[in-house]
């Protein structure tokens, strides 16, 4: 069986959220059919070890020299890799904006070893650093890209934006992500959670878990939560600060709407409190305007919760049949459907379902296999 090197900047030591889950899941699920995978990252600091195992995969960590947000220098990485791309049949660069994707693609362009990039929605710059991102994709992005043997995409929508941006469509490979089901909390740790966030039982709520990023477009959340004026629903905005400027506007934009006590800010949710958000909710709402999966509502989904999401996210490729709601951009298009939601209670179980229903076939062990065969493709 194939020998292949991830190459992923952000592999988090202590939790399993977002890129390092996917990676994780991913590599995890490939072992699992006797390939041999092996991820490289960017050590953040000095607590990261040289290497450790997790399920079974072995994960080196590359020491960083300098660092700018979640952009690192690895003097070290050259050396290290020239070794690694030799020794496997075929490199897996995750994502794009980071130094040690275009280290590894100019590597395996040296000794003729074929690569893939798995785009993870990062082909258009959104977000912040949008000036810095396109100086990135003209320095190093389009030349890691145009080299590449595949593009990994995991929605329609995605690879529109690479066809659209001049790149191969031929070279495109169609992924699904991999849903983890969320487990069921005990009684005993919903009415902790419940106490942790001072929520009321009665209340009913709208979710969203995520990035506070201004891609996420939360002031349209916010904005329409407070038009739908319905005093019986709070509105829970959990994930970690990716952008405190944007954080601190949306809690000006909360306070003029005069909606403070009715808004939960919980941070970052883990393991037992991140199932208690999804098994607590009734809508979950994914404003964004990119999104190339939504990981948070699938796995929604995988609890029968009914989700809302804009057109521009991948996730809604899996709305087939009502299962889910698609809304676009105007001004209010989520009122209606929160309050559809909120007020029919049959019209919320019947969306539920249907989305549970429709995330059962989304296995890591799946995508591991259509991987697994595109490397096959490749290598013959």
């Amino acid at each position: 069986m194939n020998k292949s090197l991830h190459i992923v900047q952000t592999f988090g030591l202590h939790d399993m959220q977002g890129r390092t889950a996917h990676v994780a899941n991913l590599t995890h699920s490939m072992a699992k059919l006797k390939h041999t995978p092996e991820i490289v990252a960017a050590a953040y600091n000095s607590n990261y070890p040289e290497s450790l195992e997790i399920n079974s995969v072995n994960v080196t960590y590359l020491k960083s020299n300098a660092r700018y947000r979640s952009l690192t220098l690895n003097i070290s990485a050259k050396d290290y890799l020239i070794k690694r791309v030799a020794e496997v049949d075929i490199v897996h660069i995750h994502g794009l904006y980071d130094l040690l994707g275009p280290v590894s693609s100019k590597l395996c362009l040296g000794i003729g070893k074929p690569y893939v990039v798995e785009t993870m929605g990062m082909v258009f710059p959104f977000g912040r650093g949008g000036y810095l991102k396109r100086g990135y994709m003209e320095l190093f992005g389009k030349n890691l890209l145009n080299n590449a043997a595949r593009y990994v995409v995991t929605s329609k929508m995605e690879a529109e934006h690479l066809e659209d941006a001049g790149y191969d469509p031929k070279k495109i490979a169609f992924r699904h992500n991999g849903v983890d089901p969320i487990r069921r909390p005990e009684s005993n740790e919903i009415r902790s959670f419940r106490d942790k966030y001072k929520l009321e039982p009665s209340l009913q709520k709208i979710i969203f878990l995520g990035r506070i990023a201004p891609v996420k477009n939360l002031e349209k959340l916010i904005q329409e939560f407070y038009i739908m004026a319905n005093l019986d629903a709070i509105l829970i905005l959990a994930g970690p600060i990716d952008d405190n400027k944007y954080f601190h506007e949306l809690k000006k934009l909360i306070n003029s709407l005069g909606i403070q006590d009715r808004v939960v800010w919980t941070g970052p949710l883990f393991g037992v409190d991140k199932a208690c958000l999804f098994h607590e909710g009734d809508i979950f709402v994914l404003p964004s305007m990119n999104e190339n999966f939504g990981i948070a509502a699938a796995e929604a989904m995988t609890v029968g919760l009914p989700v809302i999401a804009t057109q521009t996210c991948g996730i809604t490729e899996h709305f087939e049949g009502d299962a889910g709601i698609v809304v676009d951009f105007t001004d209010g298009s989520l009122v209606k459907p929160m309050r559809e939601l909120l007020s029919k209670n049959d019209f919320k179980l019947e969306v539920g379902i249907k989305g549970k229903k429709a995330v059962e076939l989304l296995s890591w062990d799946m995508a591991a296999k259509l991987t697994a065969n595109m490397y096959g493709e490749i290598l013959n």
